[in-house]
């Protein structure tokens, strides 16, 4: 039955409560996208205003290093590199989800105005997060190193498919592994390590063997953050290898981050004779999605609603650029990906 109509009076339905009802608006995972918006504003703190339209680019500068050999010995007539600088173009995509509900839909049902209202916001900010998050699996898995200058760390550097691979026999030590790995490319902070379900369980066990067991693991956890990033692996399906038990990428701290947009219209509060522009926090993310809506008279009885009727047509959503730090040596980035290979 469409729409509204299972809950319709007539039926007498009880309404879920508590568990019962929250299970049907479960998010099964945005752990990826979560972890990164957290670092909103910290590379391009006033690009929101900055970027003052959809059609209209924006770029953040940076000085560059110029890497040399150094020579021995002092000389008179030394002419030098001036040095270099960079610019990197964030590009964004909109994610949007429109839905509707008509003045009389909720006259004869069971919900009022209000929680239907709650109810289609709620599915539709899930609807553009679960988006999000494969967005942002994308984008750190796309974003992955070419380069790697390390002297092994015990694995192997893949070119081809551009992926770190430590073998079965190295998975008790694959996190210190990454560390010396990350550390010889020249990250030596803290990491951020996006896992599937595989690494993340193996992680967190052998984080748990301490000095009370027989072997312990713990040393080599020390500022590590793990996110579980469910499906993380699918991202790997389509290259030349085999990975299938266990894939994570590591990212410095600070490395990465979020720009999520809403045009300015829908920041001021924008109000016009046939529509209006405005904004909304979603519960899940802290971030504001843009709301768009205008009302248009109709028969909408096909749904719940009535001949004489008047829906309101709703839409929310977001632009958002995913960025990392620009690092000027082709193909190379901070973020790197890694395998426990089969035995």
């Amino acid at each position: 039955m469409a729409n509204l109509t299972p809950t319709n009076l007539k039926v007498a339905q009880a309404k879920l409560q508590g568990k019962f009802a929250s299970n049907e608006m479960r998010l099964i995972s945005a752990n990826t996208y979560l972890e990164i918006i957290k670092l909103t504003q910290f590379m391009l703190p006033n690009y929101m205003e900055l970027r003052t339209r959809e059609d209209r680019a924006i770029e953040a500068s940076l000085l560059t290093r110029t890497k040399r050999a150094v020579v021995t010995g002092r000389t008179h007539d030394h002419t030098g590199d001036r040095g270099d600088s960079s610019t990197i173009t964030p590009t964004w995509s909109t994610s949007a989800d429109k839905f509707s509900m008509s003045l009389k839909q909720y006259d004869n049902n069971t919900y009022s105005m209000q929680e239907g209202l709650n109810n289609l916001f709620e599915n539709a900010y899930l609807n553009v997060i679960e988006s999000l998050e494969d967005d942002a699996q994308d984008f750190i898995f796309g974003d992955r190193t070419g380069v790697d200058v390390s002297s092994g760390g015990g694995g192997t550097f893949d070119a081809t498919d551009d992926v770190y691979n430590f073998a079965a026999a190295d998975v008790d030590t694959i996190i210190q592994k990454t560390k010396t790995v990350m550390e010889e490319n020249g990250y030596k902070g803290g990491l951020t390590v996006f896992a599937d379900s595989i690494a993340y369980d193996k992680f967190r066990f052998q984080a748990a063997q301490g000095a009370g067991n027989d072997t312990n693991l713990a040393f080599q956890y020390e500022g590590i953050k793990f996110v579980r990033s469910i499906g993380l692996a699918s991202k790997f399906s389509g290259l030349v290898g085999t990975y299938a038990t266990g894939v994570w990428i590591a990212v410095p701290n600070e490395s990465i981050g979020a720009l999520p947009w809403i045009p300015k219209q829908n920041r001021e509060g924008k109000e016009t004779r046939l529509q209006t522009y405005s904004s909304g926090i979603s519960p899940y993310d802290g971030v504001p999605y843009a709301v768009h809506y205008y009302e248009t008279k109709g028969d909408y009885s096909a749904s719940n609603g009535m001949t004489q009727d008047e829906a309101t047509e709703m839409e929310i959503s977001l632009d958002m650029s995913f960025v990392s730090s620009p690092i000027t040596v082709t193909d190379e980035t901070a973020l790197f990906a890694f395998s426990l290979q089969a035995v």
